[in-house]
């Protein structure tokens, strides 16, 4: 255990902790992409920044910086070629469940939410497909009986 260091700052009130941060972003774009801090760095550490890659395939020039919040001239800049390829195709995860085991999971995720917004919208979702499902049962019970075969002449 470790302690993180300090630096001098005499204007602050209290002890002054370095902290880094750490972005993923495109400077032709001039965009940051995802960015996370670092306070608890002291030798070494790995930090993992995930990001949305893009859609279609290609080369794709990104820039990987870690900057101080303390020390002036610590900066650092790693620029990176990311290679997108497109998926082989495959069963989506929800083709390998039935409807209802999709409705039951919206429904369990719904009841586990801590965000009422998301709750709401999970609930919604269940409902919806629940309702789509007793359509389509309904449209199949109607269709099966116009076109049921004529009973047998006795």
């Amino acid at each position: 255990n470790t302690v993180v260091p300090t630096t001098h700052a005499p204007r602050f009130e209290r002890e002054k902790r370095v902290f880094w941060w750490v972005f993923i972003g495109n400077l032709q774009s001039n965009r940051v992409i995802n960015a996370t801090k670092v306070t608890d760095l002291v030798d070494r550490k790995t930090v993992k920044l995930q990001f949305q890659a893009p859609t279609s395939p290609g080369k794709y020039p990104f820039s990987v910086m870690v900057k101080s919040d303390t020390w002036t001239g610590s900066d650092l800049r790693i620029d990176v070629q990311m290679p997108v390829k497109i998926p082989e195709k495959r069963e989506s995860d929800d083709e390998n469940y039935s409807e209802d085991d999709q409705v039951a999971l919206l429904k369990k995720t719904a009841s586990n939410q801590k965000d009422p917004k998301k709750a709401a919208i999970l609930a919604a979702a269940s409902k919806a497909m629940a309702a789509k499902k007793a359509a389509a049962a309904k449209a199949n019970n109607n269709t099966a009986k116009k076109t049921a075969p004529p009973p047998p002449p006795p």
